[in-house]
């Protein structure tokens, strides 16, 4: 009766140990899917680059002349603040740094008593920039707040666009009509003293290998062509200057 007893027991034991077995070998890979699941979605794991485009933003636009208000918050920290003027353009907010323009053909004028112009309205601009400067410092010096400063630089910013703008007109205006007045002359000088050596000198170079230095030569020898005269020869040819108006 013990054996048969016992028998059972050890069987019915030997049951439930192979169900909880089983339930384990089940329930593991499961759990290993869960947590995979659970480690992908941490903040912390590994995760795809996100490929779209930073944005940068704008850079602020410059000022464009001592009046705008980064310009005069400049003059405000430094009354010594200049306008950045790049050196490629021929006009900018400087008074001596934009006037020296080449001419890209010969031109007896605007290298001569044009540049000398030029250099009189920068002169005249460099003489009424120092004393703006110097009057925001004199300003500045009876301040005790940044109110003030900042009055003190719109004086001067104002002060500095009608140094610069008077430096435009003198230069636009004033010198234009200088170098349009001496090219007048200068090409009745060319068309009395030169441009019939010239036409020659061109007649008989044009089928010169080197047709530059054969007319350079063939002037040398004619009285009445200086320097500058053959060089418009050679650049421009017999006709220079017939197409410029009448100084005004």
């Amino acid at each position: 009766m013990r054996s048969a007893t016992t028998m059972r027991v050890a069987i019915t034991s030997f049951v439930f140990a192979l169900g909880c077995l089983r339930e384990r070998s089940v329930a593991t890979p499961r759990a290993r899917v869960v947590a995979s699941v659970a480690t992908s979605a941490r903040p912390d794991a590994a995760a795809t680059p996100d490929a779209s485009p930073t944005v940068v933003p704008d850079a602020p636009p410059e000022p464009r002349a001592y009046a705008d208000p980064p310009a005069v918050a400049a003059l405000a920290r430094d009354p010594a603040w200049r306008m950045p003027v790049d050196p490629l353009v021929e006009e900018g907010w400087a008074c001596s740094s934009s006037v020296h323009p080449q001419s890209c053909e010969p031109d007896p004028c605007f290298e001569g008593v044009g540049q000398q112009c030029r250099d009189r309205c920068g002169a005249q601009c460099d003489s009424t920039e120092r004393g703006c400067r110097a009057d925001a410092v004199t300003c500045r010096g009876r301040c005790a707040d940044d109110g003030c400063r900042g009055r003190c630089a719109t004086d001067e910013a104002r002060c500095l666009d009608t140094a610069i703008e008077a430096k435009d007109r003198c230069v636009t205006g004033g010198c234009e009509g200088v170098i349009a007045a001496c090219l007048v002359a200068e090409h009745q000088r060319f068309r009395q003293t030169c441009r019939a050596a010239c036409v020659l000198c061109n007649t008989r170079c044009e089928r010169h290998a080197e047709t530059f230095h054969c007319v350079d030569s063939c002037l040398r020898g004619r009285q009445g062509c200086d320097r500058v005269q053959r060089s418009i020869c050679m650049m421009s040819g017999a006709e220079w200057g017939d197409e410029r108006p009448a100084a005004p």
